[in-house]
């Protein structure tokens, strides 16, 4: 059983804890600067087992679709588009002890649950590493969890991380690794 909390930026303890889980999970590119700016930008929620952080989401609330940033990685006829906001799951980590416990079912849940109150209609998730998994889903990935959850892929995207700047949270660095935008919409 896991208690799920939201993290506080300005909470120095909390954000390195959200920070080492990251870490842990090999998205090394999470040191605590990131992580508090991530924090600060949307929501990040913690999953706490007996006083400990092990398990962390993050989350950005966009009030248009209008500023989808993968609308123009999307083809044409599958554009997207509503009247309501959409938030981004931006990523997700659990503590690999602490994995096949539920922990990233249950932050998961949490999101849809509380994305109502923010009026969010649609919700994204990226999936990453494609290209160095098997096919049928990225192992080690919430890719199996958000199918379960009710999220479709949309689009493949094709050696997400090639651009400067931006480092991939599998690997930590800019890569070819493809990725995977998933799409949940409320009913």
């Amino acid at each position: 059983m896991v208690d799920i909390y939201v993290v506080d930026p300005a909470r120095h303890d909390l954000i390195a804890a959200c920070s080492e889980v990251f870490k842990s999970s090999g998205k090394t590119c999470y040191d605590e600067e990131r992580t508090r700016v991530m924090a600060t930008a949307g929501v990040m929620s913690c999953a706490c087992h007996e006083g400990r952080i092990v398990g962390v989401i993050s989350t950005e609330l966009w009030r248009s679709t209008d500023s989808l940033a993968w609308n123009k990685l999307i083809p044409a006829d599958q554009q997207i588009s509503t009247d309501g906001p959409a938030m981004l799951i931006g990523d997700l980590a659990v503590i690999s002890a602490f994995r096949r416990r539920g922990i990233a079912n249950a932050l998961l849940e949490r999101v849809i649950a509380d994305s109502k109150y923010d009026e969010a209609t649609l919700l994204f998730s990226r999936v990453f590493a494609v290209s160095r998994t098997p096919p049928g889903g990225p192992s080690g990935s919430s890719y199996g969890i958000l199918v379960k959850l009710g999220f479709v892929e949309l689009v493949r995207l094709a050696g997400y991380y090639t651009e400067p700047g931006w480092n991939c949270p599998d690997c930590g660095e800019i890569c070819a690794c493809d990725g995977r935008l998933m799409l949940w919409r409320r009913a």
